[in-house]
């Protein structure tokens, strides 16, 4: 039988399978006598437009088609179409995904999935098992492993659509209003099977393992299947399961169907009986901040803002359970402010819990609260982890820096960058922070006197339209005050470098006081800083000074300090000068020049300080050597006489750097020469002069 056969109401606009097609099939354990037998067939976008009811040209809807048979019946009562092309969109998380890839004409309503040819006497057979996959091609595939040759097979398998895709809308019923209004319950079809006494897998993709949402239909899917009578089984997914595999059909083409089978009896286990029985988890989210999640029930109590009050534990407490039938606002079913400390605040907390959840009393919340609360006290008074300093893995250089055009930032602690107003300092943070993102940094900047607007337009004067992945962050409150909510945005968004403009409004108080620097400090610690995130901090101080402003810890609690200052070389635009003022990771006197040009576009463009004549007097001697040889090899004298030194000091400032660097090589005559520039193998440095 053909594809195109088995679907007659289709008709001649139905197109057989292509060998890819086959071999995709043929990859998973799915022979052809099975892919003839359910019907499949491959259509173009218009007719797949037309088969699930969309307009022509409104995508591509070419794809292929899964007829959909109830056992016992010789035609399809529905179809199915998984698209070859389906449009991607970015979700909650900041991930890629497909969006609609599989399709069901308007209106369709989820039904299970049965190999066509299932008998129907196996829908009743309670001492045939059943298998609950997702998807018909997993479906195939299970039924592909569960034939034995006998005339009965393993197990019956049973399709659903998606995780959810057991619940649909069942009815319709009067609202409080007198509005009509859907009612949402297990779909029908699961009425004509037998459950009572039955064996019944479930078997869902890898992401079980970790997406709470899949765990919670899985586990609603169970409740609904033992108040039928079945006996539930859950699908552990092998440990040793290959990266980049995805159903159970994949594992099949991994590993072989014989293997899968041998391995079938370790990975079927029984059920929790109840969600007090299913997996809890507890972690650390970042200082200050833990959460116990049971993701069966989809649900997670986050202690977050922890802080101790003398004796006491506080913590913002905040619940969440996104389960059909649970009361919440948003996800959130209770929060507020709890003390870990006191076993009458845990208490009562966990019985307004029940009494806001009735639909979850076979949660323990008593015992959740008191796990959550108990996990945090254990965790904070055990302090952060000691450990040998030899034990922790030794950082490549070159890992501790963003080098931007011979800038030096720090990538994991603060740099600050501070000058009088008026220089530009924004226009240069802002284009500090896309060309870090341009390296594939994900970049926060945050914004402590401006607008959204303000910097959206400078962004365009620099970059015109060309997109950045640099994320805005307005703060209206100080630095410590916005650190938690900071923190938490942050990490859901990854990011790995922020920028402050400016630290003199996100301080929390007068910039002289130690006190306010400290505060600040801490309050990037929290945010991340000093782990896997560093910081550039924009500060002003007053024009006829050139030390940063305020209090002295400022400049002692920072790694990395740069003073702007402004030189005008008589062309358009101007020189900023950024100068390494106090440094613990770069030499001392560093000097990085940058030609800064307004116009309709705004220019930042790197210039090397030996060519500006104010600024290159200021240079260490051996960035004012390797300039000199820039233009060509030259003697110990000779570059004395250039650079107004003395021939020694010249000699040992180049021996010292000819080993350590290899930047330089010495030429036949004993002239110096950049080892990009000269020829041959350097020497040992010696005196022919």
């Amino acid at each position: 039988m053909t594809a195109a056969a088995a679907s007659p109401s289709i008709g001649p606009r139905a197109e057989p399978l292509t060998r890819a097609d086959l071999e995709r099939f043929l990859a998973c354990g799915i022979p052809e006598t099975l892919i003839a037998r359910a019907g499949i067939f491959r259509v173009n976008s218009t007719e797949g437009a037309r088969i699930v009811g969309r307009r022509p040209g409104s995508g591509d809807y070419a794809g292929l088609v899964f007829p959909y048979f109830w056992p016992g019946e010789d035609r399809p009562f529905e179809y199915r179409l998984r698209r070859d092309r389906p449009e991607f969109e970015i979700g909650p998380d900041g991930k890629t995904r497909e969006k609609a890839k599989y399709l069901s004409p308007p209106g369709a309503r989820p039904r299970l999935y049965f190999v066509p040819g299932t008998r129907p006497e196996a829908l009743t057979d309670v001492s045939l098992p059943i298998v609950i996959t997702e998807g018909e091609k997993k479906c195939l595939a299970l039924h592909a492993l569960g034939d034995n040759g006998a005339d009965r097979p393993r197990w019956l398998p049973v399709g659903i659509g998606g995780v959810w895709n057991w619940r649909g809308t069942v009815g319709i019923e009067a609202g409080p209003d007198g509005s009509r209004q859907p009612v949402k319950g297990t779909i029908k079809d699961f009425d004509r099977l037998q459950w009572r006494g039955r064996k019944v897998t479930i078997v869902f993709d890898a992401n079980v393992r970790n997406n709470s949402s899949v765990q919670a239909a899985r586990w609603e899917l169970s409740r609904d299947l033992r108040r039928r009578g079945a006996v539930v089984h859950w699908w552990h997914w092998p440990k040793d399961t290959p990266a980049g595999i995805n159903g159970i059909d994949d594992l099949i083409g991994a590993w072989g169907p014989e293997a899968v089978l041998g391995r079938w009896p370790e990975c079927e286990r029984l059920a929790p009986a109840s969600l007090a029985d299913c997996e809890h988890l507890f972690e650390s989210l970042g200082p200050d901040h833990y959460r116990l999640s049971v993701p069966a029930a989809c649900l997670s109590i986050d202690l977050d803002r922890i802080r101790w009050e003398h004796t006491d534990l506080l913590c913002e407490c905040v619940v969440r359970c996104e389960l059909p039938g649970i009361p919440n606002v948003r996800g959130v079913v209770a929060a507020g402010k709890l003390n870990l400390s006191s076993l009458t605040t845990r208490r009562s907390f966990a019985k307004e819990l029940e009494r806001r959840a009735p639909g979850l009393k076979e949660l323990p919340w008593n015992q959740l609260i008191e796990e959550a609360a108990l996990n945090a006290i254990e965790t904070e008074r055990a302090g952060a982890e000691m450990r040998l300093l030899d034990t922790y893995p030794e950082p490549r250089e070159e890992d501790q820096f963003y080098r931007l055009h011979g800038w030096t930032l720090t990538a994991s602690l603060p740099t600050i960058l501070f000058a009088p107003g008026g220089l530009g300092k924004s226009f240069l943070a802002l284009w500090a922070a896309c060309e870090l993102a341009r390296q594939g940094v994900p970049v926060c900047y945050v914004d402590t006197e401006a607008d959204w607007r303000t910097h959206r337009l400078r962004k365009a004067k620099l970059y015109g339209s060309t997109p950045h992945n640099v994320y805005y962050y307005r703060a209206r409150r100080p630095l410590p005050e916005e650190a938690d909510s900071l923190r938490r945005a942050c990490a859901e968004r990854g990011i790995r470098y922020i920028v402050v403009d400016s630290i003199s409004l996100a301080g929390s108080g007068p910039l002289e006081e130690s006190a306010t620097a400290i505060a600040a400090f801490q309050a990037l610690a929290r945010i991340g800083v000093g782990g896997d995130m560093g910081a550039l901090l924009i500060g002003h101080c007053p024009k006829d000074r050139d030390s940063i402003f305020g209090s002295v810890f400022w400049t002692n609690n920072a790694r990395l300090t740069w003073h702007a200052s402004r030189v005008d070389d008589g062309s358009e635009g101007y020189i900023l000068k950024l100068k390494a003022d106090k440094t613990n990771v770069t030499p001392t006197g560093q000097v990085v020049c940058f030609r800064i040009t307004f116009g309709e576009r705004v220019e930042i463009r790197p210039v090397d300080p030996s060519d500006i004549e104010e600024v290159a007097a200021e240079l260490p001697l051996i960035d004012r050597i390797e300039a000199a040889l820039r233009r060509g090899a030259k003697t110990s004298n000779e570059l004395a006489e250039e650079l107004d030194s003395k021939p020694d000091t010249i000699r040992k400032t180049l021996n010292r750097h000819l080993k350590k660097t290899g930047r330089f090589t010495v030429l036949s005559g004993g002239r110096y020469a950049l080892r990009e520039h000269g020829a041959g193998v350097g020497e040992e440095a010696r005196d022919d002069d």
